[in-house]
């Protein structure tokens, strides 16, 4: 993986020490397409790149107090992607994994408090998403949790695959709409979610 990180990113870096999601978004927007290229050229499914990276930026906003002392932003964030992949290889999960296993991805053990939240953020999501109207439900499920492409999940229930990024839109829509506002990680997934859409 080459990643040049100028000093935008370490700046970015810093901001989000001290809580500035704007520049978490930013980084995430920044850094998103390298990361994936790496961890899909190794796990060689889009899927698992996605949850990968992902994993990366929830880690790192959980853990947004310890980044003021990172000094490297480009190692940083590699170390982090590519000791990601690595646990995944090893552990032979290499395989459909559900965006909500949110923490088994993460290549070292979480503080308490980290486990905590993100136990948290995955009852929240499967709580919302039992509330989605039935078709979004299926797709998100079908997408998320078996790792399904739009071209799988368009065959399997005999429609476009339009139709089903549509509904993917449209149940991510309704998920980010109804998470508690106070919610800023689960704002944050669905935000990245709605992002992995768009690339």
């Amino acid at each position: 993986m080459s990643v040049n990180y100028s000093n935008i990113e370490q700046e970015l870096l810093n901001r989000i020490a001290e809580g500035d999601e704007a520049a978490f978004k930013e980084l995430y927007d920044r850094s998103w397409n390298r990361l994936y290229a790496f961890a899909i050229s190794w796990l060689k499914s889009g899927i698992l790149a996605e949850d990968v990276v992902q994993d990366i930026f929830l880690k790192l906003w959980i853990r947004r107090a310890e980044l003021s002392a990172i000094k490297n932003a480009d190692n940083y964030l590699f170390i982090l992607c590519r000791n990601a992949v690595l646990n995944l290889m090893e552990k032979n999960a290499v395989r459909q994994k559900s965006g909500n296993e949110i923490a088994s991805a993460l290549e070292s053990p979480l503080l308490p408090d980290a486990v905590l939240q993100l136990k948290e953020l995955k009852t929240t999501i499967n709580q919302l998403v039992e509330k989605l109207p039935t078709q979004q439900r299926l797709v998100y499920k079908m997408s998320r949790e078996e790792g399904l492409t739009h071209d799988e999940i368009a065959q399997r229930l005999g429609i476009l695959k339009e139709t089903v990024k549509n509904h993917m839109v449209r149940a991510l829509n309704t998920l980010r709409k109804n998470a508690d506002p106070g919610n800023t990680l689960a704002l944050l997934f669905f935000w990245m979610l709605e992002l992995t859409l768009k690339k």
